[in-house]
């Protein structure tokens, strides 16, 4: 019993290390080592830039308003900002893709967009449904230099345009992630986005993150047409490791910037407990998909890249690992006290009561995580490569 504990726990704290600082440590060091070989960064661009918050929708009436007035008032404080320091103004437009809505969110928008002096472009998904269809489409109807993917739901601070300005005039920034904010998480939830946060910063201290938050990331357009035809007519689930990954795989001495300052940062409102085991699926499936296509190429394209992409893979897991440490532990407890039986009792009351308690918020998220990440190795078995998922959760 002894040594099938020790084995368990130690497979277990190596898998939440590697999915936490392992990796990335490495991959930090290598970074450093690279970097003092590295000529200084070229001059940065001058001329008038543009931009536009690209926004896919289904069935948003809801929520679609709040994010296009959240990106209005970003825009307009940074165009204020602008003015005062006596900058050039860019180009910023709001384009929607509406992806076979059902309900009134193009209504919404129409409303929305009477008291505006620049009204968002709506145009309609015209291929099948499906969030990465949506995307695909709006970067190639977009001639701006720079396009911001914004989920609905997202809600920016007023200052991220303002704090993001700056890495968009220099030549080697490709990607542009702010913080995230979570609408109404627990105490365990705040804790891990705030650990989440500190492992961003330095993977971007590497050369940019492997996998951003979906609620809005900013990239160069040119690089990620070209990231889009090298990802062929497949659908990803997860577009928010895909891109990422495919830009520092095939530019791996570009970087992807992971915002720090205060008002940097973005909100989702679009997160329900009640939704959140289908998202999670999801994300399962998605993650196989780049596992299997694009984490090879990574690791052969450059090493710093392909561990920080290994990180996600053990982060993956991350079920079976507090499984492992749990188990250990509990064959350790059992032995040392005599009444196992009434702590064999206790263990499976509070299993039982994780398992079918109706719980909500953190609790009833965290549950759902849990379950979906034990999924993982029948989804590995049993899914396709290209996964039947629903394109919208």
């Amino acid at each position: 019993m002894i040594p099938l504990a020790n084995v368990l726990i130690a497979v277990g704290v190596i898998g939440i290390f590697e999915s936490t600082v392992g990796s990335i440590g490495f991959a930090w060091l290598l970074s450093k080592l690279r970097r003092k070989t590295e000529p200084k960064e070229a001059e940065t661009e001058l001329r008038r830039l543009s931009l536009d918050f690209l926004i896919p929708a289904h069935n948003e009436e809801s929520l679609i308003c709040k994010t296009l007035t959240a990106l209005d008032h970003a825009k307009e404080f940074f165009i204020l900002q602008s003015i005062s320091c006596s900058e050039v103004i860019p180009q910023i437009r709001l384009r929607v893709g509406l992806d076979h809505c059902t309900d009134r969110t193009q209504e919404r928008i129409a409303a929305w967009s009477h008291s505006r002096r620049t009204p968002p472009i709506v145009t309609a998904n015209r291929g099948p449904i499906g969030k990465w269809n949506v995307l695909r489409q709006l970067v190639h109807e977009s001639n701006a230099d720079w396009i911001a993917f914004v989920d609905v739901g997202s809600v920016w601070h007023e200052g991220l345009l303002s704090a993001a300005f700056p890495h968009l005039r220099r030549p080697s920034v490709i990607g542009i992630a702010p913080s995230y904010r979570q609408e109404s998480g627990s105490l365990l939830e705040n804790l891990q986005w705030r650990l989440e946060s500190w492992l961003k910063l330095l993977e971007s201290d590497a050369g940019g993150p492997v996998s951003v938050h979906g609620a809005t990331v900013i990239y160069r357009r040119k690089f990620l047409l070209e990231v889009f035809q090298r990802l062929n007519r497949e659908t990803w689930l997860n577009d928010d490791v895909v891109i990422p990954l495919s830009l520092r795989t095939h530019w791996p001495f570009h970087r992807i910037v992971y915002l720090t300052a205060k008002h940097a940062w973005v909100r989702d409102l679009g997160a329900k407990a009640s939704r959140e085991y289908g998202r999670r699926k999801r994300i399962v499936l998605g993650n196989l998909q780049w596992i299997r296509s694009l984490y090879p190429t990574a690791l052969r394209s450059n090493l710093c890249v392909g561990l920080l992409a290994s990180r996600r893979v053990f982060r993956a897991f991350w079920a079976y690992w507090l499984l492992a440490i749990s188990l250990g532990l509990a064959l350790h407890t059992f032995r040392l006290f005599h009444f196992q039986g009434e702590l064999i009792a206790l263990s499976a009351a509070f299993l039982a009561l994780f398992l079918f308690f109706p719980f909500e918020g953190g609790l009833q998220r965290l549950r759902s995580a849990f379950f979906a990440g034990l999924e993982i190795p029948y989804h590995l078995f049993h899914s396709p490569r290209t996964t039947p998922e629903k394109p919208w959760n």
